[in-house]
Order: structure tokens, then C-alpha cells, then sequence
């Protein structure tokens, strides 16, 4: 069981999502400078509850460390990519996909799902995907509807957890999860609203990002992805403090008989 999302909580979420075109100023210069080095592919994968979802994926497929993104309410999976964070983990060794939610503006996996469907997606692409470590999500917005209720149900599962001003879905009762937690918030998107977030999480570390808006990423993408490596264990020293909270990469128990398969690549066509 799901506890209900606070009303003031989501109102803030979608308000602050549903005013995606006020950040048209960040994003463009991004998707127009964004120089395309082959590192990022498209595929999709049919799930049995959830139709077929469309994701990019970059790295290495021989890394043993996979980093999965869920955008915004008003953004894509692209959007990670223009920020540059994909290249830069593939640059580092590090496999990355990043979901095409369905009800995205591309509508390349579908209509928005209900809520329950949100809640049982991610583990369910996982489980289709065939990996078999542990994973780190990075959620957005309203891609906390996807990304939390999988880190709190099957902790065993995650080796992180970053919530960009994510909406936060937890399990009824549940007090405080031990999966590693970087918060970051733009300085101009209330930043006492994560305190939900910080109090969710037993080791968590906050980063506020001066004059960022909602999607604070747009703002400093090279220190937004900088964060993200550093937090999966391969950026650069003094990143984040030493006791920063970091991603848990160790084994998991609960995957040692999935057969990990290929991703299917296809031509990047959006």
C-alpha cells in the first residue's frame, strides 16, 4: 500500500512542471549547442502491463553500473541527453537509460498511466530489461511518481537514489529508507520543500543550486552531471563532501538467476 501524496506537495510539483515553457530560455540553447558524438541510442521494450516504452541508452553494455533517469511532466528522455549527464557517464564507464514516460509531449510510450501503473513501471522494466546489479535512479518532477515507489519497495534493488524536486510516493507506514539519497534543488523552487525528501531517507545530502529553477539541471548541467557521477562513485574529489551520502553498488541477492539481455539499438529519430 501507497501512502496518498500530500495535495500541497503535488500542487507545488505540477505547478512548477506545467510552467515548462518558461524554461524554453535554459533548454534551447541546450538542444541547439548539443554536439551528438553517437554515444546515445534508442530502443523500446515491451512490458506485459505497461505497453511498449521507448528509452535511450548509452555506455558500455559490459558496465556492472546502470544509471536510469525519468524525466519531468514537460520533458523527454532527450532532455537528459542535451544536458550532456548520458555522454558523460558513458565517457566514464557508465551505463545509462533514460525511460520515455508514457504521457511525455513525444508520446512515444503512450498515454499517461495511472497512478498504480506509475508505481509497478520501473520494476517492471527492470525485470524486462534483464539486469541483474543493482541500479541508481535519478528522478525529476514528476518522474518521482515512478522512481520512489521502486526505491522503497525493493530497496534491495537500488543503489541510489537522486531526486531532482521529485514528487515523493512511499509506501504507507514506511518511516525512512537506507538507499543512498542526493537531493538536489534549484535555489528559486522553494527549496524548504525538500525537507519531505531529506526526512525520507536515513542517508541523504542536499544540494541547492544557486538561481536554479525547478528543473535545476537546465541551470548547471555540467555540475548537475558532475553531482551524478560523483554520487555513482566516478567523478571527480570534492565533488561532494567525503560523508556524503553515495550510491551502494554492492550485489544484490535478489537477481542472480535474471538473464541479462541485449539492448536493441535503433537510430535516435526525435
Amino acid at each position: 500500500m501507497i501512502a496518498a501524496i500530500p495535495t500541497l506537495t503535488l500542487l507545488f510539483a505540477i505547478t512548477g512542471a506545467l510552467s515548462g515553457g518558461v524554461f524554453d530560455n535554459l533548454l534551447d540553447p541546450l538542444e541547439r549547442n548539443y554536439v551528438d558524438r553517437g554515444n546515445v541510442n534508442r530502443s523500446e521494450l515491451s512490458l506485459t502491463q505497461h505497453g511498449t516504452i521507448s528509452y535511450l541508452h548509452a555506455g558500455p553494455p559490459s558496465s556492472d553500473r546502470l544509471v536510469i533517469f525519468l524525466h519531468g511532466a514537460v520533458f523527454s528522455a532527450r532532455t537528459w541527453q542535451v544536458v550532456g549527464t548520458l555522454d558523460a557517464l558513458a565517457d566514464a564507464g557508465v551505463r545509462s537509460v533514460a525511460l520515455e514516460l508514457p504521457g511525455s509531449a513525444n508520446g512515444l510510450s503512450g498515454p499517461r498511466q495511472s497512478t498504480a501503473h506509475q508505481r509497478t513501471l520501473l520494476g517492471a522494466f527492470v525485470r524486462e530489461l534483464g539486469w541483474q546489479h543493482r541500479v541508481l535512479v535519478v528522478a525529476a518532477s514528476r518522474g518521482g511518481m515512478v522512481g520512489s515507489p521502486f526505491v522503497f519497495e525493493q530497496p534491495e534493488q537500488a543503489a541510489g537514489y537522486v531526486s531532482v524536486a521529485a514528487l515523493l510516493d512511499k509506501p504507507s507506514g514506511a518511516n525512512t529508507s537506507s538507499v543512498p539519497a542526493l537531493v538536489i534543488w534549484g535555489a528559486l523552487d522553494s527549496p524548504s520543500r525538500s525537507e519531505a525528501t531529506m526526512r525520507a531517507f536515513t542517508s541523504a545530502h542536499r544540494v541547492i543550486l544557486p538561481d536554479a529553477p525547478h528543473p535545476a539541471y537546465l541551470k548547471e548541467p555540467a555540475r548537475f552531471s558532475e553531482l551524478v557521477l560523483v554520487f555513482a562513485g566516478k567523478g571527480a574529489a570534492g565533488t561532494l563532501p567525503t560523508n556524503a551520502a553515495k550510491a551502494d553498488w554492492s550485489p544484490p541477492h535478489a537477481h542472480a538467476n535474471i538473464e541479462r539481455r541485449t539492448l536493441r539499438s535503433v537510430p535516435i529519430n526525435i
